[in-house]
């Protein structure tokens, strides 16, 4: 972890191992006055999720990207916000054995 202020510069990197998880997280802010950055990563036997999530600020821009693997269920979610004052994407795509659906707004 590394924070260097004013007003605000921060890093932090934390990566966590058991026998059923596995995860590991990039975050990433500087500031006056927003710029944020964070990157999940976490699996597991049942479920691999991948969050990826850009913030950017006066006074917005956002992007954010999730994944989610798992023997039941795969999911993808895009995100896109842009603004003054607020142009947004969003796709989103669910697949599994039972359903398979997809949305773009």
């Amino acid at each position: 972890r590394i924070t260097e202020s004013p007003f605000i510069e921060s890093h932090v990197e934390m990566t966590t191992q058991s026998p059923l998880n596995e995860s590991q997280v990039e975050r990433i802010t500087e500031s006056p006055y927003n710029e944020s950055h964070l990157k999940t990563s976490t699996e597991s036997p049942f479920n691999e999720i991948h969050i990826e999530t850009t913030n950017k600020s006066p006074h917005n821009e956002i992007h954010e990207e999730r994944i989610t693997e798992s023997p039941h269920n795969e999911s993808q979610v895009k995100r896109i916000t842009e603004s003054p004052f607020i142009e947004s994407h969003v796709e989103m795509t669910t697949q599994s054995p039972l359903n398979e659906s997809q949305v773009e707004r």
